[in-house]
């Protein structure tokens, strides 16, 4: 019957509280496989949105790239790339970013809204931003990355419900992202994230004792490397 019901995935960096939303969304009404072939982990569940929608949730391998070598993050890749014949491809994404770590996490979030997929940013550990002098503008960083923006506490369970709010019917489109021309080499591509990157720190991030933005040399081949 699962097969049935629209698929929300979770898609974030590794202890991004990826699973940590996942378990709060889905309780107790969890199944655990593995992936076709290999002994990574499948999980998903069932949860209810607030207009009483049956949906799956797929809590994905953690992820920093879709472009990884690594076989847990190809899995993931595989999924959210359409190319994994027992599992369709997500009628909704729910892209899992550290609040505390932005610029870190908006790599993976960049390229996960070149997808085209429906997609909502889930803005975990803004207590942990907060109590590190971070101070974060949801409505502005929605502005800049072209999708919805919704501030959580995973651990606590805060800002659920509005979390839930976004899985509203029909999901939300994306439109295509303005950082990223057709006839671009991939090596332009990861330029032009790289500096949307930078642009989207310094409008929607920033530290009440700088005046200059946030964003940091922390990426490889980041800010620095421009």
């Amino acid at each position: 019957m699962s097969s049935l019901l629209e698929t929300v995935a979770l898609a974030g960096h590794p202890n991004a509280g990826k699973t940590t939303l996942f378990n709060a969304l889905t309780g107790h009404h969890q199944k655990i496989g593995n992936y076709a072939g290999v002994t990574v982990e499948k999980k998903s569940g069932e949860c209810f949105t607030p207009h009483g929608r049956k949906i799956r949730v797929l809590d994905l391998p953690g992820c920093y790239s879709l472009d990884s070598d690594s076989p847990d993050q190809q899995i993931a890749a595989r999924v959210l790339r359409q190319q994994d014949p027992d599992e369709p491809a997500p009628h909704l994404l729910i892209n899992v970013v550290d609040a505390s770590s932005l610029e870190r996490h908006l790599m993976l979030t960049l390229e996960l809204i070149e997808l085209g997929l429906p997609m909502v940013v889930a803005l975990n550990m803004v207590d942990v931003a907060e109590n590190q002098g971070i101070r974060l503008d949801p409505t502005l960083l929605s502005e800049q990355l072209g999708v919805a923006v919704v501030p959580l506490q995973a651990n606590r369970q805060k800002g659920l419900v509005e979390l839930k709010q976004a899985l509203r019917h029909p999901f939300p489109q994306v439109p295509a992202a303005p950082w990223i021309q057709p006839q671009m080499s991939e090596e332009e591509r990861r330029t032009a994230r790289l500096q949307h990157i930078q642009q989207t720190c310094s409008i929607a991030a920033r530290r009440p004792d700088q005046a200059e933005l946030l964003f940091s040399d922390s990426i490889p081949g980041g800010a620095g490397a421009l």
